[in-house]
């Protein structure tokens, strides 16, 4: 709430965006905690105008975690349909379509539904909609499981960097050369 309200004041009083800290988030290891609080933290502040979705950072912005990153891009994807709004032409077409069935009303069978739908639908990668309160079947949907099978699957499917031997004997000679230097120092630490 205070870097909300710090991010409104700058905004406001002095016409500068400063930001918040949603990508400070306590939770140490990708799980409940941290997609709680990041779902949280950035769709209160983008809601607040401050829309920010730092991914990857957890445990007080100390850690980062490939896996975060694979979550984050799931809560961002649903954040952004949520916050996006309705606006252009289907803001008419939308609005007519309330007053036609009223609050309360069924939309689900109306044109306009059945035309626009699709585009407003959320595909996530790694959070799976369960249809079934089986808990086996709930362990084996883990979303933190299957950030961590997609981190796999991208990094063994990443081109290796390689490096020539001139190159490589280079960099392992400073390499050397400072474990040198620093054995020697003396100072701060004595």
């Amino acid at each position: 709430m205070i870097d909300l309200a710090v991010a409104q004041l700058f905004r406001e009083r002095y016409g500068n965006r400063c930001g918040t800290g949603v990508g400070l988030i306590d939770s140490p290891v990708p799980g409940p905690l941290s997609i709680f609080e990041r779902t949280f933290k950035a769709t209160a502040t983008n809601l607040a105008g401050e829309p920010t979705f730092p991914v990857g950072i957890i445990g007080g912005a100390v850690v980062f975690s490939i896996e975060q990153v694979i979550l984050d891009l799931d809560i961002a994807l649903y954040q952004h349909q949520l916050c996006q709004g309705i606006g252009g032409d289907q803001f008419a077409d939308s609005l007519a379509l309330i007053r036609e069935k009223g609050i309360g009303g069924l939309y689900l069978d109306t044109e306009h539904t059945a035309l626009n739908y699709r585009e407003n639908l959320v595909m996530p990668r790694v959070f799976t909609r369960l249809k079934s309160t089986d808990v086996r079947n709930a362990s084996a949907h883990d979303p933190v499981e299957a950030a961590h099978a997609r981190c796999r699957e991208l990094l063994e499917s990443a081109p290796r960097f390689e490096i020539d031997d001139e190159r490589r004997k280079a960099i392992d000679a400073v390499v050397e050369r400072a474990a040198r230097e620093l054995s020697q120092a003396r100072g701060a630490l004595e």
